[in-house]
């Protein structure tokens, strides 16, 4: 009978991989340089639009948002908004991406007045973290051959699903609004599952906004508002008894404010829009090779330890980080206004019995001093914290982090109190391993043994698929013939072969 293999195609997800690119983009103002006094804040905020392989990179296309607040020729708090798209390459040596997920983040901002108009950029950090799918045939059986199969079982994904969604709310705000100096919009996942043909999302987004209330007293205020969604990825074969994980990023936010001078207050429209990214996953279970002989023919084996890796359930905690910033020396008798562009920077993470954090907590404060004039002083604090994530260190981890209800507290003329919520979203992946058998050849037929009946002693320690390939029987033929057999072996049993000689 001859020789026919048996094989199985597994697709496998290999080591995540990760590259990132900076990138400065700049926006030209129709701000007269000599009209403005002095810079009180600067914040702008980086959207990702669309990703594309290109030769041995990722195009990458996006937009940044500014938000610029100044002091005029007459100290009057003004804002200007300006936008500029911008597209850059990162590199990449993957040649089969199989998962990407792509953050930008505003790594530092800058104003020059040097010419006519003030133009406004940023140093934009974009980074990708890949994954490549690799598939590979195993030996799971055949005609005229016998294998030592282990059943392998392994978490395997339907392919990452995109979605863009969109919400919107109406909310009262008991002041007038004379400006909106600056917004922003944070969006963070709080929970994941499969649903019938979908990934339901369960999240949050943050608004905040740094409001004027009065153009004449510079009276600054913050206002922040909590939004919860749920929204839905199709896929098709998902099921409520897997697993999924999602990502989300922010691609546009805007509000409108409408003011009723008439009652003093202000009713705001806010309309953001979101791309969710998800996967769905589902376990498959293979009998695998990890050995073969033929009765009839000498083969060799091509045999490879094939890593890959199993992504886990993403986790998701809340901390408040609170620490002390010293700042230049403030004016006697300086009144503090309102917190802007609370951030959360993770300098390093190590697993030990957790996930252990340092970061950098940065915000930046606005101040009234005794003649009405408004200034700003930037705070950041150096914090450490440790996320109890359930995992041992055999597991790698992906962590991102959102700061939100940034608050800052005088504490002296130099020092500042700076709180924040951050809320950290990790991604861990068990990193795994299989041996496979790729290919089995014939090297020729094996020489007829002329025994009818053979005893042999084993060696002390040897199982039962050891024993029957170096018999040359099978190990269901082995057992048949000697029932009383307790592996591993001693070395004092003596097994018997039968044989049907021709």
């Amino acid at each position: 009978m001859p020789l026919e293999p048996k094989y199985e195609e597994i697709s496998l997800t290999l080591k995540k991989g990760s590259t990132k690119e900076g990138v400065k983009v700049e926006c030209k103002t129709e701000i007269s340089a000599d009209g403005v006094n002095k810079m009180l804040n600067l914040s702008a905020r980086v959207a990702i639009l669309s990703t594309s392989p290109v030769n041995n990179g990722l195009e990458c296309n996006g937009v940044v948002n500014y938000f610029v607040c100044y002091l005029d020729s007459e100290d009057k708090v003004k804002k200007y908004e300006c936008s500029a798209e911008f597209t850059t390459t990162l590199p990449s040596s993957s040649k089969e991406i199989s998962k990407l997920n792509v953050y930008g983040r505003v790594d530092k901002t800058e104003a020059d007045l040097s010419g006519v108009k003030l133009s406004v950029g940023a140093y934009v950090i974009i980074e990708a973290q890949t994954s490549e799918s690799q598939t590979v045939n195993a030996l799971t059986g055949g005609q005229s051959i016998i294998a030592d199969l282990s059943e392998v079982t392994m978490l395997k994904s339907y392919g990452q699903r995109e979605t863009v969604f969109s919400l919107s709310e109406r909310f009262d705000i008991d002041c007038v609004v004379s400006e909106v100096l600056s917004q922003r919009a944070e969006a963070r996942i709080t929970a994941v599952q499969c649903g019938v043909g979908c990934i339901i999302v369960d999240g949050e987004v943050h608004l905040s906004a740094i409001l004027l209330q009065s153009s004449d007293k510079n009276d600054i205020i913050r206002k922040n508002k909590t939004l919860p969604f749920r929204a839905e990825i199709d896929c098709e074969d998902a099921m409520p008894s897997m697993t999924a994980n999602a990502t989300v990023r922010e691609k546009s936010f805007k509000t409108d404010i409408a003011v009723d001078e008439q009652n003093g207050g202000s009713t705001v429209d806010a309309e953001i829009v979101l791309i969710l990214s998800g996967e769905a996953y589902y376990s498959q279970t293979y009998d695998l090779a990890t050995d073969a002989f033929s009765t009839s023919e000498e083969v060799e084996l091509e045999c490879e330890q094939k890593e890959y890796i199993e992504p886990c359930e993403q986790r998701s905690f809340e901390q408040e980080i609170i620490g002390r910033a010293g700042i230049d020396e403030l004016p006697v008798g300086v009144s503090l206004l309102a917190c802007v562009n609370e951030n959360v920077e993770i300098v390093s993470t190590e697993c030990s019995d957790g996930v252990n954090l340092t970061g950098l907590l940065t915000a930046t404060a606005f101040f009234k001093d005794l003649d009405g004039r408004v200034f700003t002083r930037k705070a950041e604090t150096p914090f450490t914290c440790k996320l109890q994530t359930g995992f041992d260190c055999s597991y790698a981890y992906l962590v991102r982090a959102v700061a939100e209800s940034g608050k800052i507290r005088m504490v002296s003329a130099t020092e500042l109190e700076l709180s924040a919520k951050v809320y950290f979203t990790v991604y861990p992946h068990r990193n795994c391993c299989i041996k496979v058998v790729k290919g089995v050849k014939s090297l020729g037929q094996k020489k007829t043994d002329d025994y009818a009946l053979s005893v042999y002693i084993p060696t002390v320690g040897e199982s039962l698929w050891s024993l029957a390939k170096r018999l040359n029987v099978s190990p269901e033929q082995v057992v048949a013939i000697n029932p009383d057999l307790q592996f591993p072996l001693s070395g004092e049993e003596r097994i018997v072969i039968y044989r049907q000689l021709r």
